[in-house]
């Protein structure tokens, strides 16, 4: 079953150009987030609060943009 139509969303994800899962297979393939704050694997040292911090950037551009044409918004999609 898709993420689509679990939620009723009919082609809105694909619309906005979303990833529609399959909620039964790919789930397997994504990253728990929660896991990598008490991971103890040097490699993910900080990996928790890093990618929290870049999404937090991102959400402060987007909140701040007035239009998908500004400079805000441009940083943000880049």
């Amino acid at each position: 079953m898709f993420v689509s139509e679990y939620f009723g969303l009919d082609d809105e994800l694909d619309k906005m150009g979303g990833f529609d899962c399959v909620l039964d297979n790919d789930s397997r393939f994504f990253i728990n987030l929660m896991r990598l704050k008490v991971s103890d694997v040097p490699e993910f040292k900080d990996s928790y609060q890093r990618i929290n911090d870049y999404f937090s950037e991102i959400a402060t551009l987007l909140n701040a943009s007035d239009s998908k044409e500004d400079k805000l918004y441009e940083t943000a999609f880049k």
